[in-house]
Order: C-alpha cells, then sequence, then structure tokens
C-alpha cells in the first residue's frame, strides 16, 4: 500500500490552487459567475447563522454555512459532534449564485437544519458546485464523490472530500474558541444527490465518521473488491467486456460499485472494520422507482454511453453503467436496494434499513426516525484537540464484525406526502428544504418496511408495518 496520507493529498491540492490563484484563475472575490461571493455580498437571514469564505491556506477552496444553536452547550464532559449536511443542487448550473442559495436554504430551514436543531449541535453545510459546462462539464459531479471527481487536477474541485474535512477542522476550531468541546467524528446526513455523496463518503472516511444516514437512493458501494456469496448480483457481469478503470482488474469492482481502486484513485485503502462498526440508517420510500433509463436512474454520474468511454477510454461497448445493471437490477427497490441491504447485513455491517410504505422519492416520512438514530448514537462520544486527516487504516477484506444498530418503531407516521420527482441524482425534489410534518419531539423510528431476500435471483418487497403511540 502506498504511504499516502490524507494531508499530503490535500497539500499538494493547496499549493496547486494557489498557483493558479496567483496566475489570475481563481480570484478571491466574486468577479466570475463560477466563484463564489465575499462574505459582505452575502445576506444570511438568521444570526445563529455564519456564511465562512473560502480559505485555501486552510485546505477548502469553497465556502460553507455553519449554524449553531443558540442553546448549543458542550463541555469536556459532553462534547458534540458536528452535523454535516451535504449540499445537492436542483441541476447542474455554471453561476455559482444557484449552489450558495440552495445550500443556504438548507441550512436555513432544510432537513438537516430540521434534524440540527432538536439534536442541539452545529450544522455544517459545504457549498460546492455542481457546474454544467465551465470550469468543469455537468458529468464531473463532485456532489455524489463520483470517480471522475477524483481525477480532476489544477482546480478548485480538486479532491472536495478532502476539503470538507478540512471544513469540518476548521469549524471544529471556530467552534472550541468560543468554549465549546466538539467531538472527533461526525454525524451525517443525505437524501437523493447528498444521500449518495453520505455513502460514499462514509465508505471513504469511516474512521471520521460516528453516525451516516442516506436515503433516496438504491445503488450502495459494496465493502468489496470482487464478488461473492455476500452479493446476490441479479445478473452476470460480462467481465471479459468490461472497461477498467485504473486499478482494477478483470473480476474486480471499481468505485463506485466496490472498493477494489480505492488506493489508486484516493492515495489510500479502505478502512474495513472501521467502516462495519459505522453505524448507519438507509431508507427510502416503497414507491421511489424511477423509470429505468431515466436521469434518476441511472446511478452513475449521469454519464452517457459517449462519456462513459471517455471517463474510461476502452473500444468496447461495456461499461460502468452496464455492470451496474448486471449487479443490481433494474427495478429499483425489488432489485438494486436488495442487493445493496443483503450485502450491507451479509457482511454484518451496523446498519438499519427502513423502507417507508407509500411514499415516493421524499425524506419526509424519516424526519423523526433519522433525529432518533442520530441522538442514539451521540452517546459516550470522544473530544478532538485536533483533526487529523490521514490515511484508512484498512486492510482490505479481512473479516470484521459489527453490531446492528437497532431501535424500536414507536412513532406513526401518517401525514401525506406526494411522490416527488424520482430523480435520485439530485434536483428541486431530492429535497433538502423538505418541512417537517412531525411535532418538535420525535418519538422513535416510524412506520417503516423491512426488506426480505428470497431464494434465487428474483427478489420481492416484504412490508412490515410497524407502529405504536
Amino acid at each position: 500500500m502506498r504511504d499516502v496520507s490524507r494531508r499530503t493529498a490535500l497539500r499538494t491540492i493547496t499549493a496547486s490552487t494557489a498557483g493558479f490563484a496567483l496566475a489570475g484563475m481563481v480570484p478571491t472575490a466574486s468577479a466570475s459567475k463560477h466563484e463564489p461571493p465575499s462574505a459582505d455580498e452575502v445576506t444570511v437571514e438568521d444570526e445563529n447563522v455564519e456564511y465562512v469564505e473560502e480559505d485555501p491556506d486552510a485546505g477548502f477552496n469553497y465556502p460553507y454555512f455553519l449554524y449553531t444553536p443558540s442553546s448549543f452547550s458542550s463541555d469536556e464532559e459532553s462534547p458534540k459532534p458536528i452535523f454535516v449536511g451535504p449540499n445537492n443542487s436542483p441541476s447542474s448550473e455554471d453561476d455559482y449564485t444557484m449552489h450558495l442559495e440552495h445550500a443556504k436554504e438548507s441550512t436555513l430551514g432544510g432537513r438537516p437544519r430540521q434534524i440540527a436543531e432538536r439534536l442541539n449541535v452545529p450544522l455544517l453545510v459545504p457549498v460546492f458546485p455542481r457546474y454544467r459546462d465551465n470550469p468543469e462539464r455537468w458529468y464531473v459531479y463532485v456532489q455524489v464523490l463520483d470517480p471522475s471527481t477524483f481525477n480532476i487536477e489544477d482546480s478548485p474541485l480538486q479532491r472536495v472530500d478532502v476539503q470538507l474535512l478540512e471544513m469540518v477542522k476548521h469549524a471544529t476550531a471556530r467552534l472550541e474558541g468560543n468554549g465549546h468541546t466538539i467531538a472527533s467524528e461526525i454525524h451525517i446526513d443525505g437524501f437523493s444527490a447528498s444521500g449518495t455523496f453520505t455513502n460514499r463518503f462514509t465508505i471513504l472516511y469511516p474512521e471520521h465518521v460516528n453516525a451516516a444516514s442516506h436515503g433516496g437512493t438504491t445503488v450502495k458501494t459494496l465493502p468489496k473488491t470482487e464478488l461473492d456469496e455476500d452479493v446476490p448480483a441479479v445478473g452476470d457481469p460480462k467481465w471479459e467486456q468490461m472497461s477498467y478503470p485504473a486499478g482494477t482488474e478483470e473480476g474486480e469492482l471499481p468505485y463506485p460499485i466496490g472498493v477494489a481502486n480505492l488506493e489508486e484513485l484516493t492515495g489510500c485503502s479502505f478502512n474495513r472494520e472501521a467502516w462495519l462498526n459505522t453505524p448507519q440508517y438507509i431508507y427510502i420510500g416503497n414507491e421511489d422507482r424511477p423509470e429505468p433509463g431515466s436521469s434518476g436512474h441511472r446511478s452513475f454520474a449521469n454519464l452517457p454511453s459517449e462519456d462513459v468511454q471517455k471517463v474510461h477510454p476502452d473500444d468496447r461497448p461495456y461499461g460502468m453503467p452496464d455492470l451496474i445493471d448486471d449487479i443490481y437490477g433494474v427495478e429499483n427497490i425489488e432489485e438494486r436496494f436488495e442487493v445493496s441491504r443483503a450485502a450491507y447485513e451479509n457482511v454484518d455491517a451496523a446498519v438499519t434499513i427502513a423502507v417507508y410504505d407509500g411514499y415516493g422519492h421524499t425524506p419526509r416520512p424519516a424526519i423523526n426516525d433519522l433525529v432518533e438514530f442520530h441522538r442514539n448514537n451521540m452517546q459516550d462520544l470522544d473530544a478532538s484537540d485536533s483533526i487529523e486527516i490521514e490515511c484508512s487504516a484498512g486492510e482490505g477484506e479481512e473479516s470484521s464484525t459489527a453490531t446492528t444498530t437497532e431501535t424500536p418503531s414507536t412513532a406513526d407516521n401518517t401525514t401525506e406526502a406526494s411522490n416527488t420527482a424520482d430523480n435520485t441524482t439530485g434536483g428541486a425534489n431530492g429535497n433538502d428544504t423538505v418541512p417537517d410534518p412531525t411535532g418538535d419531539q420525535g418519538p422513535g423510528f416510524g412506520v417503516v418496511a423491512a426488506l426480505s431476500a428470497m431464494a434465487g435471483a428474483s427478489y420481492i418487497l416484504k412490508r412490515r408495518s410497524e407502529s405504536e403511540t
């Protein structure tokens, strides 16, 4: 394994960015619509929310919003985590203002704010853009941490995963400067595109994540370098036709399907033991069913076939989207979600799986359950003297076990919710700004349906509704 640290990677990024700034290519003010505005250009209608400008010297090239509850309190006896809500733009757009406004709305009143408010913890929302044509093409989808984002060089968008960790470090210092004691690991939640980001970020950095929740997506990154009995693949992958990304060989699972080439992409190996022991809450509505072939179904950075070949240059026609279909299937719930669920449970990952009956692509029915899940995992946290960003210590596929997080179901989510746009890659209906239909105090896990596997290659959805008043 290469001896490459996260910090070394970041120093390279920072040095490259600084060089471009000197060349006039990365202005510090909003001279171009592609760049973040300065603090005096951003109005925030909440005294508890700060707009923190980008700071390349500190390791992040984009701003973030930081919400601190007025009643927030922490000390050495009860350190609190920073709650991270990755931003999820409604579409690709070259004008940075759109991405900033959407992240601000999420911080002021969206789902991440609702959860952080009820947990009484700080909220950090990064403002990473998703450009359409310039300076990056639309399929370089950093908001889902797709593979192409790790190939970005000489750009402020280089390694946004590391930049987020540096934002957390920066926010931790600000909060500790105000007398708070912050936990060494974050809590993170995402839905739709930001759910994909959360799933993949947890794969990359389980040692920095105390608890993660992600919903509205079905193709989860497998903690595997190759297929085995833990993964009930729907079809037969055409390995001999595959266009293999660098770092993988025939029969291996490239990121974001698996972890075979994580070291090639990031310089660090997969920390399997830490990931297995990271509590995760995975949820979806049983009517979240985008049509096969739609933008909400492709699951690999919205790449059309011609762009797949650009990212993975090879004359053969079989690419990543085809491999996804052969492993996970095409039916969103009965196949894709079931394969991911079974794979995670079969390796004894610390996961709780919830399927909400009667709901489509919306996080609304899960709000109470998300609050309860994160609250239950905020006990006995270690305080952080400093956050060191180093490589994962994992050594591949060695066996390990973890205790599955179980919390009783006590809520009855009866509020009506419309089946919003079937778009698992984000958009306005990826919904980081949905109103909380419940009261201020969530009584526990709500109406969920557990998925059960059937023998053979076919899967059905087994609904199990539970409620207690």
